[in-house]
């Protein structure tokens, strides 16, 4: 048993002890069968520190030694330099995970592991999941990453790393059931194989593939739940092939070039809870059977102005409708908005050389003005209030909310082209959550016709569009010009004078006289009073994560490696700036300071690591 530093390691590994230094008395278990210099044929060994311990500097070569080790767990720490050309020495390795690294690399603005994926990752031959997202690797991902069928890997993940080069690599994983390649710059065509007929999640988005989605992916892996291939080059249709993948939960193409029609197929996937097609080249209609997606929560049709038609009605017989994104698109309650012209190339073999403009609607479309029925579907309502637009068109609108059940029923039963007819009896009952929809809509989709300007602006009518332009009066206009200006000047002289007073304060006080005062405040431990009654000055500062439940709830895989990233930040600046923590529940962090100055200091380092 090993205690030191405010660790305690169940282990006999006395050189690691020296590496996994913990902070604020965290708890690190290191099970071992067999002492690190003396191993034995049937030792197994784990390591995991993923997030509990503050570990600095690089890989030690003490690992080197584990040679049976079979799990390996430092993700959410505090590494730097470059993955070790020794690590094929650990043959019996199943699990290795350097993933979310936040160690700084002297000299450079770069955190967490550096270099290259050494090839001799390529010889760990029982290796199932290799995890090492969230890093500054850079280079081209090794040939020999796999051998095939005969490759154990199930998962691996380079996620948010500075890779680049062709990622066809991948293709001789025959056995993976998790990829995750995104946000890097890999480039070519997307990677995909017949083989991965167990793959459940394919991520591949922000990266800079070309070409089209590869029928090897959309037609053979039967069972994959998460497709993300968004922000990339890709062009084409729609493929239709996804309709196949019945177990598809998420689907992620936004932010390329596809083109064509949306195939109403995709809403037959039973369950599908996510589907963002933004940023795109998209024409035609969102079809009704849009209703037919029971399981449905976000869905994201923003950016194609393509996109004409209303909303249809049967996106109310959607139960589990948490948000919809349609600005920028040519959806209007009167048709299309106004005339727009796309490019459009799904009929071409070559689309570099066959491009062919086409131009949709007429100034007629926009004369026609809708009525208030005709405003939004029938289960949507206005709010009674206005709230001012987060954009440059000077207005505020009423805000867009779902109609209860009771509602919805009434006011869905006819048969216009807003109404749903006999399926009102299907309009579901919502829950507290659902009831609370989020409609990202533009003001021209029901002709501005629930919007007004703010103050100082007057409306000018163009037929159906509002545009609200300044006021004609020259004392307003004056008035805002000269309270501009002055409040712009005061706010430069501020930050001016802000900056000048710390950077003099930073070079008058050396770092070695702080740290000497912040080790005499850690020495004194929380702030407390001596004796009755003594009066003691102390500061606390209490940290939140916004939104943290509903990122959770959404993300929960992902806010998990955050949680871990963000718990070592805030140990790291607690430490710096000798603070004290009262308590921690969930997201949220009290911590006391000796001094405001103190406390001030921790914010600033906390809020500058993001």
């Amino acid at each position: 048993m090993y205690r030191g530093g405010g660790c305690r390691c169940s282990s006999k590994l006395s050189h690691l002890a020296h590496v996994l230094a913990c902070v604020s008395g965290a708890v690190v278990t290191c099970t071992t069968t067999a002492d690190a210099g003396q191993h034995h044929a049937d030792a197994r060994h784990v390591l995991s520190a993923a997030g509990n311990c503050w570990i600095e500097g690089t890989i030690p070569n003490t690992l080197r030694q584990l040679r049976n080790v079979t799990f390996v767990n430092l993700s959410n720490n505090w590494l730097n330099g470059t993955l070790p050309p020794w690590i094929d020495d650990l043959q019996g390795l199943e699990v290795l995970n350097l993933g979310s690294q936040f160690g700084q690399n002297e000299g450079t603005d770069q955190v967490g592991l550096l270099g290259t994926i050494p090839v001799q990752i390529g010889r760990l031959w029982g290796l199932r999941e290799l995890n090492l997202e969230m890093n500054a690797l850079t280079g081209t991902l090794p040939p020999n990453l796999c051998s095939g069928d005969d490759s154990k890997l199930m998962l691996f993940n380079v996620r948010a790393n500075r890779l680049a080069g062709n990622a066809t690599v991948v293709e001789s994983c025959g056995n993976l059931i998790e990829l995750d390649i995104g946000d890097n710059s890999f480039t070519g065509r997307l990677p995909a194989t017949p083989d991965w007929d167990e793959l459940s999640s394919y991520r591949a988005g922000r990266n800079k593939f070309t070409g089209t989605v590869p029928v090897e992916l959309t037609t053979h892996a039967r069972i994959l739940e998460y497709l993300d291939i968004s922000y990339n080059q890709l062009s084409g249709s729609f493929p239709n092939q996804i309709t196949i993948l019945s177990a598809l939960k998420a689907i992620d193409i936004s932010g390329n070039q596809f083109t064509g029609t949306l195939t109403e197929d995709v809403w037959y996937l039973p369950a599908l809870t996510m589907i963002a097609l933004g940023n795109n080249q998209f024409v035609g209609t969102i079809p009704p059977a849009i209703g037919l997606a029971y399981s449905l929560q976000l869905a994201d049709f923003s950016n194609n102005p393509g996109l004409t038609g209303f909303i249809p009605p049967q996106l109310g017989l959607v139960e589990s409708l948490q948000s919809v994104r349609i600005s920028n698109t040519s959806l209007s309650c009167g048709g299309i908005i106004q005339p727009y012209t796309i490019t459009t190339n799904s009929s071409c073999s070559d689309p570099e050389q066959c491009r062919t403009p086409k131009t949709f609607g007429d100034n007629s479309t926009r004369r026609h003005v809708c009525s208030p029925d005709e405003q939004l579907p029938c289960f949507l309502k206005f709010s009674d209030y206005l709230v001012p637009r987060d954009d440059d068109s000077n207005m505020r609108c009423k805000v867009i909310l779902r109609m209860a059940q009771e509602e919805s029923v009434q006011a869905c039963g006819g048969h216009s082209r807003n109404q749903l007819g006999q399926q009102d009896s299907l309009i579901p009952k919502l829950s507290a959550f659902t009831y609370q929809q989020t409609w990202f809509v533009d003001p021209g989709y029901y002709q501005y016709q629930a919007c007004e300007c703010l103050v100082g602006y007057t409306p000018v009518w163009n037929e159906t569009v509002l545009k609200c332009v300044l006021a004609d009066d020259p004392g307003f206009a004056t008035y805002k010009r000269t309270a501009v200006i002055v409040g712009s000047v005061a706010a430069a002289a501020v930050l001016i004078a802000a900056v000048i007073v710390w950077r003099q304060y930073l070079a008058t006080r050396p770092a070695w006289l702080r740290e000497r005062l912040m080790q005499q405040k850690r020495m004194k431990g929380a702030p407390k009073c001596l004796k009755p009654g003594d009066k003691v000055s102390v500061s606390i500062v209490v940290t939140d994560v916004k939104d943290f439940s509903e990122l959770t709830r959404r993300c929960p895989e992902l806010m998990n490696k955050a949680m871990g990233g963000h718990n070592n930040i805030l140990r790291k600046a607690c430490h710096a700036h000798a603070g004290y923590v009262m308590d921690q529940e969930g997201d949220s962090w009290t911590v006391a300071f000796h001094d405001a100055e103190d406390a001030v200091g921790f914010s600033l380092q906390v809020s500058g690591s993001w």
